[in-house]
């Protein structure tokens, strides 16, 4: 299984349930097209924010693929900090085969890779905006595959 974590894109405000902005829009779009020319991803779980259901938004568009499995999770919201309870969750709700993307804010991207990599300690990523950490499960472990940032 591999599993993307991202960051959703740049927001106008700084109120707690904000749009993108344009920039954000943009670097979303590069993302998504890196993403769908790389991966097939098979599901999507993203926070109930605005900024993050936008994001995702942008992605499905790009992947073009009515058949996407899609949900909204609470515990990937910024207000919330149980990474290990979305951890157990992708891995109960999904197939080895399966590309799952999770979008999500700052501090949450940074305790998800936390939670997925904690074995690997030399490991930290930096998440700006529409950032997002690939990794893939190998023999129960998680690996780093790739970190893309294409602003």
């Amino acid at each position: 299984m591999i599993v993307i974590i991202m960051r959703h894109g740049n927001a106008e405000t700084r109120d707690n349930d904000r749009h993108l902005s344009q920039r954000g829009e943009g670097e979303v779009l590069n993302v998504a097209k890196y993403l769908v020319n790389k991966y097939k991803i098979t599901k999507t779980i993203s926070s109930p924010k605005t900024r993050a259901k936008e994001t995702l938004d942008i992605i499905l568009k790009t992947i073009n693929d009515e058949n996407l499995r899609h949900e909204i999770m609470l515990e990937l919201s910024d207000d919330s900090e149980d990474s290990a309870m979305v951890l157990d969750y992708v891995e109960a709700s999904t197939i080895d085969s399966d590309v799952v993307l999770l979008v999500s804010h700052i501090p949450v991207v940074n305790s998800l890779a936390y939670e997925f990599i904690r074995d690997d300690v030399n490991s930290y990523f930096s998440f700006s905006t529409a950032n997002a950490l690939v990794l893939e499960r190998e023999n129960g472990k998680y690996k780093v595959l790739e970190f893309i940032d294409k602003k």
